[in-house]
């Protein structure tokens, strides 16, 4: 039996891979039927430059991960670590890609009002209590 992989995306992803436990990228797959091609989008290392690849064919978007993901890994581990890190890779075929430059140049900077769930939105919008 093999250990459940640990998502990069999550924090102290770095200390499992020390730990010898193997990660898991997920990776967002959208076919465009004008090119026929693969797009892929990976944000889990990085949301403000994620991994892009395109290609014709599943097997060979892997292929055209691969060299990103390796290069990934090295960048954010630094050194070489003891264990040499198990990297699983999740396709997800989703219908379009989204578009994470919109998400970047929208409100990100604002921070957001979070309520607590006790609270009610009425409360804090201006409207008297009844």
């Amino acid at each position: 039996m093999t250990a459940p992989a640990y998502p990069v995306r999550l924090p102290l992803w770095k200390l499992a891979v020390q730990l010898g436990f193997p990660i898991r990228a997920d990776v967002l797959v959208a076919f465009d039927h004008e090119r026929q091609t693969f797009d892929a989008l990976c944000a889990d290392f990085d949301r403000k430059a994620p991994i892009r690849a395109e290609a014709a064919s599943v097997a060979a978007l892997q292929q055209a991960l691969s060299e990103p993901f390796v290069k990934a890994l090295a960048a954010a581990l630094g050194k070489d670590p003891l264990m040499r890190p198990h990297l699983e890779v999740r396709l997800q075929l989703v219908a379009a890609l989204p578009d994470l430059d919109a998400c970047a140049h929208g409100h990100a900077d604002e921070p957001s009002m979070m309520l607590p769930r006790c609270c009610s939105a009425r409360r804090f919008s201006g409207d008297k209590a009844r």
